[in-house]
Formats: structure tokens, sequence, C-alpha cells
């Protein structure tokens, strides 16, 4: 726990990690761990992040990756991944998990486990205001994270990216590993007003920061919902264009 922050998840091990005990591995850190890999711990439907790794490594697309599920706090979830306080949460303790991710988490899992544990071979994500934690996770800490799998960002024009933007003007600018994957569904239903519009001036934002077209992508799906089942559909082709060579 920091500052009253707790993080319980889960772990996934690629096909092969026992059989190759010298071998390092990539890590991918997913948010809302609880949709990542099972139904019936899911409350919205589940990622298949298990079955999407299973598939790449037979078919020989990849050799896999690691996989730090990170639960959210249920009711705390959008106090936990807002890194600005806003009216669904009026306390933000985004930097705190931030942090906790950054300093503790990521430290255990490298000391615990076969990683590879440099900024390169380290990826963070996740959807929503998942989306929203994991580009601020990457871009404060860019020695630690190397990649970002944002998919369907709770990002609005009238507090959250007035928020990105000012904090963004802060930033030098981005190291030459980081890769940011941002998407949006043509159909999402509107949490917090979810929409192509924003997350084109997400990307926007970034391209301003510095980051060059050959690492930063946006994917308009047009037949995409803000749900599980299109970002599990997505996550292939996102996690094949953030870990290429």
């Amino acid at each position: 726990a920091r500052d009253g922050l707790k993080i319980p998840g889960v772990l996934y091990l690629p096909p092969g990690y026992d059989a190759a005990p010298d071998r390092r591995w990539p890590v991918i850190y997913l948010h809302d761990g609880q949709n990542l890999f099972d139904d019936r711990t899911a409350y919205a439907g589940e990622w298949q992040v298990d079955e999407t790794i299973d598939r790449l490594v037979r078919e020989g697309v990849r050799a896999g990756w690691i996989v730090v599920g990170i639960d959210n706090g249920g009711e705390a979830r959008m106090s936990e991944y807002a890194p600005w306080p806003f009216a669904e949460a009026p306390v933000a303790k985004g930097a705190a998990h931030a942090a906790a991710v950054a300093e503790m988490v990521k430290p255990m899992i490298d000391a615990r486990f076969r990683t590879d544990p440099r900024a390169e071979a380290t990826l963070i994500g996740g959807s929503s205001m998942g989306a929203v934690i994991s580009v601020y996770t990457a871009l404060r800490y860019p020695d630690r994270f190397g990649g970002v799998l944002a998919m369907s960002g709770s990002w609005v024009e009238d507090w959250m990216m007035a928020d990105l933007r000012r904090w963004l003007a802060t930033l030098p600018a981005p190291p030459a590993h980081l890769r940011v994957y941002l998407d949006m569904g043509a159909r999402e239903w509107g949490w917090f007003g979810a929409s192509a519009k924003q997350a084109r001036s997400v990307e926007e934002a970034l391209r301003t920061l510095g980051l060059p077209p050959e690492r930063l992508r946006l994917v308009i799906d047009p037949d995409g919902k803000h749900r599980e089942a299109d970002w599990a559909r997505r996550l292939p082709d996102a996690l094949l264009w953030l870990s290429a060579e």
C-alpha cells in the first residue's frame, strides 16, 4: 500500500516461461485486472489477454509477454485512475497510483520474475480511465515504461484535455524509445463524452510534445463501442505494433 492505496492483481506467465530458465521476458502492466482474463471475475466481460498471447505464441508471431493485471479498487476506481480531480473524482489519486506502479509494483515484479526490466521492454495500458492513467504513468516515468496501450480513453475537453495539455507543457521531450497506441470506437456510447474527436485531440497534444509519427498511432474503429469485446478484438494488432522492432 502507498498513501492508503492497495494494488491487488493477477499475473500471467507466457507459454515457455518455465522451459526457458535463462530467458528474460518483456512485461505488460494492464489496468482493470479483473476484466483481463476471466469472465467470472470481470464485471463487463474480459479482454481475452491470455487467449490472445497464447495464440500469437502458437502462431510464431511473438514469443510472449509477462502480463501484470492491476485490479481496480471498485468504487474507488475513478479516483485511483484520475491524475487530476473532476466531478466524479474530486480527490484525484492518480499520481499516487502511478508512483505505486512505477516505484513499488514494477521493482517487485522485476525482482521476483525473469523480466527484461528495460523501459524498451515494458508496456503499460488500459481502457477508459485506465487509458488515461496509463498515458500519465508512462510520461511521468519514461525511464521505466517504453510503450502505452490506451484504448477508448475517457478524454473530455472541458476538464481532462485542459489538464493534460497544461501538464504536457511542463514535460521534456519524450525519450526516443517511447511508443503510444491510442484508439477509439466510432460508436462509443459516450462515457464522459468519449469520442473520436477527443482521441484526435490527444494525438495532437502528444505530437506537440514531440512524439514522431512512427511512434504514435491512432486507430478509429468504425464499429467500436465502449466495451471489453471491442478492446479484445483490437488487442492483437495493438500489441504487435507496440512491440515492433
